[in-house]
Order: C-alpha cells, then sequence, then structure tokens
C-alpha cells in the first residue's frame, strides 16, 4: 500500500469531522471506518512530554532514545519500519477491493499532528476548522449537562487544539488542506471538488449519495450524522440559541 493512499482528517470533537467523513466515504475511491485511534498511541513514542503511564516516562525515553540511537540509521530506520507496519494495517482493509484510499478519521490526531507528520510524510492531510464557540456548544450540549465540571476534561481539545490550527496555518509548507464545517454546509458541491481536487480522484456528488458502508459504527456522531438520510444546514448557528442560557454565555465569554 502506497502512503499517498492514507488520508489523516484532522479536527476538534464535535466539529464536524463526522459529517465531512460521510460525504468522503461515500466517494467510490475513498473506504473509512469509525474511528480507529490505532496512531495514537504509536505516534505519542515520539512525543517528549504529555506522557503518563504506571511505569517512569523519564528512564522509559533515556531507554527508548538509547535503543534508537543503536539502529542502523537510527531514528530513521525506525520510522520506517513504524511507517510500513501501519501501512499494511490499512491495507488490509483495501484487499480485494476498488478503492484507493483509506480515510482515518480520529479528532484526537490533533493531539500528534507533529509525530503522525514524521511516520507518514507523504500522506494526504485534511485539516477541519469549524467555530471554536460552535465547538464548545457542541460539546456542552453533548458531553456535560449534567455536571460544568467535565468541561475540564476537554481543556485540550478546546485550547490545545487551537494552537496546533494556529501552527499549520501558519505555516506556508504545510502539507494540510484545510477547509471549513461552515463551508461545508453551505456549498456541499464547492467543497467537495476541493477535496477530490486535492486527493487527485474525480468528483462525484456525495451530498446525494450521502451513505457510508453497512459495518457498525461505534464511535462519531451517531445519532446527528450517520441516522441521517440528508445533510442539516441548520446546526451552523444552533451554538447562539444557548447564549440565552447565563451560564452558557458567561462560559461562551
Amino acid at each position: 500500500m502506497r502512503e499517498r493512499s492514507i488520508i489523516f482528517l484532522i479536527s476538534q470533537p464535535r466539529s464536524g469531522s463526522t459529517l465531512l467523513q460521510k460525504l468522503l466515504g461515500a466517494h467510490s475511491n475513498v473506504y473509512t471506518r469509525s474511528e480507529p485511534w490505532i496512531m495514537l498511541h504509536p505516534s505519542y513514542t515520539l512525543k517528549q512530554n504529555g506522557i503518563y503511564a504506571e511505569y517512569k516516562v523519564r528512564i522509559e525515553r533515556e531507554a527508548f532514545e538509547g535503543f534508537l540511537s543503536g539502529l542502523p540509521d537510527g531514528k530513521r530506520k525506525y520510522l520506517e519500519l513504524l511507517r510500513n507496519m501501519y501501512l499494511d494495517l490499512y491495507a488490509c482493509y483495501l484487499e480485494d477491493t476498488s478503492y484507493t484510499y483509506f480515510l482515518d478519521k480520529t479528532p484526537r490526531y490533533h493531539l500528534v499532528v507533529n509525530e503522525l507528520l514524521q511516520i507518514f510524510p507523504a500522506a494526504k492531510y485534511i485539516l477541519l476548522i469549524r467555530n471554536p464557540l460552535a465547538v464548545l456548544g457542541s460539546i456542552i450540549n453533548s458531553w456535560i449537562r449534567e455536571s460544568w465540571f467535565l468541561l475540564a476534561e476537554y481543556k485540550h481539545d478546546l485550547l490545545s487544539a487551537i494552537s496546533t490550527y494556529i501552527q499549520i496555518l501558519d505555516d506556508e509548507e504545510s502539507p494540510f488542506l484545510v477547509t471549513r464545517y461552515e463551508e461545508i454546509l453551505k456549498d456541499q458541491e464547492q467543497a467537495l471538488k476541493k477535496l477530490f481536487n486535492y486527493l487527485s480522484i474525480e468528483f462525484e456528488n456525495c451530498s446525494e449519495k450521502y451513505f457510508l458502508n453497512d459495518e457498525k459504527w461505534t464511535l462519531g456522531d451517531q445519532g446527528n450524522v450517520y441516522e441521517k438520510e440528508t445533510i442539516d444546514s441548520s446546526t451552523m448557528d444552533k451554538w447562539q440559541e444557548q447564549l440565552i442560557n447565563p451560564q452558557y454565555w458567561r462560559v461562551m465569554y
């Protein structure tokens, strides 16, 4: 399997990534499934911080770096073998099919963007951006209704992800194709043409098909996207309706 056959969709949670996944997955050349999450662990082996474990991470880092230094070609060899291993895993889903691409939509990959670029420098990368206040409103509505204290669990999704986006947007040589959730809702055809042109595949009006394969999906926006047969553009400004609640207003402010 060629490295260029992997598409990574990077986004915050609750930013419309399931909608975009469903549109891209309706193309005859693109295969996708739920949220793999498989690149989080191998990507974290390359990080110097942000790792928490039962063992002593500092010693593990020293041992790991020492091991890499003894390999022929050092870290480069490790990346090569890591890349080949996961390409083989992705390829298992494309065998005996007509699909050209495997789309990996895992929102928490925003935590390991730099590491993914080391492992798969030639892969395709799409950055999906949504109004941060709309993301916050969706997280509040979907995940923290019982307790406002739960909002702290999404600190990285709400703040660190934005820093990653700024880094990508400021990099003139970034390999990412940037698309916006609001643009997709306003004009699906134009948004898809831009995406398919980036992927070098023929345009298909996937907003008319708007389906995914029949496999069981366990992660993603189950009710609002997977079960709908059409695109609901009314969600674009829905977060503004929440501002009538004083607590919502304070948090968003």
